[in-house]
């Protein structure tokens, strides 16, 4: 309708999560998801049917279809030139390995949905990096990166939610697996305080910020999983994968935009450009270009 015209504007057609397009992956993790919803459906009905009740007190609509979009797919292209966050690091590895980035990945941003209430509810976020095998830095090749997971708990049945999304995890691993990827990393890091919020806008009062430790046992709970699948072959701390070798180099450490030791190793040279004082320890050297990062 024109602007300012007089009159009603038409009405919006919600048109609902399902109308958003689909991919060979998302069709690929949607189905592992609905296998698994009424895997436990099955099970849930059983126990109503011999117990003679039910015995968590919920309904049939609590076991709603979950849909699977990527909202974003994107080529991004990455050089020193555009590289504005870690400028120092590059900087420094030009100088020491005549180090440059220069290379193409792919970013792609997953949602999660579940109709409740005939409303088509966001609950799950997930933000991932892809290098495929035609990705020309080494380190790359072949890797994808979690970087961001994000989630508030309005999934039905709550019970399940942690097991749904292990569920999401380990089918985008069997996914880029299939598609010959050899590795994938996870910077384990929850929200710093409970007003930061990572992907989605705004949380729960009521949900709880993990810990640190708490974070890093819920990952290692699904890698063991994935293990007992056969998805997963190993797992390994980002030092022991990359720096247990005191010959290991910097260069050789995969690039992910945004990751951990990139900041870290930033933060390590302005203490290496700081004026030793008289007298005092130097807080930093070299080799502390390596961190020991236990991250998974």
């Amino acid at each position: 309708q024109r602007l300012g015209a007089e009159g009603p504007t038409e009405p919006l057609v919600y048109r609902g999560a399902k109308h958003l397009p689909l991919t060979k992956m998302t069709n690929f993790i949607e189905k592992r998801i609905m296998k698994f919803l009424q895997h436990h459906y099955r099970i849930w009905s059983v126990q109503k049917e011999v117990l003679g009740y039910d015995p968590r007190n919920l309904d049939s609509r609590a076991f709603g279809h979950v849909q699977v979009r990527c909202v974003s797919n994107i080529e991004r292209e990455y050089h020193s030139s555009i590289a504005k966050k870690n400028p120092l690091l590059l900087e420094w590895l030009k100088k020491q390995y005549n180090y440059s980035l220069d290379f193409k990945g792919r970013t792609k941003a997953i949602l999660l949905f579940q109709e409740i209430d005939q409303v088509d509810v966001c609950f799950f976020a997930m933000y991932v990096q892809e290098y495929d095998e035609d990705t020309q830095h080494k380190p790359n090749q072949k890797t994808c990166y979690i970087a961001y997971l994000d989630s508030v708990k309005y999934f039905r049945p709550e019970y399940l939610r942690t097991k749904l999304y292990y569920e999401l995890l380990l089918s985008y691993f069997e996914w880029v697996k299939n598609r010959g990827f050899t590795r994938a990393y996870i910077w384990s890091c929850p929200p710093q305080t409970t007003e930061q919020d990572y992907i989605l806008y705004c949380h729960p009062k009521t949900q709880k910020t993990p810990s640190n430790d708490r974070l890093r046992t819920w990952y290692r709970m699904m890698v063991i999983e994935g293990h007992a699948r056969g998805i997963v072959q190993s797992c390994q701390t980002l030092h022991d994968a990359h720096m247990s070798d005191e010959e290991a180099k910097c260069i050789e450490l995969p690039y992910y935009l945004g990751d951990y030791w990139p900041q870290i190793s930033e933060n390590f040279i302005k203490e290496l450009k700081k004026p030793d004082k008289p007298n005092a320890k130097k807080t930093a050297t070299a080799g502390a270009l390596t961190p020991s990062s236990t991250a998974s």
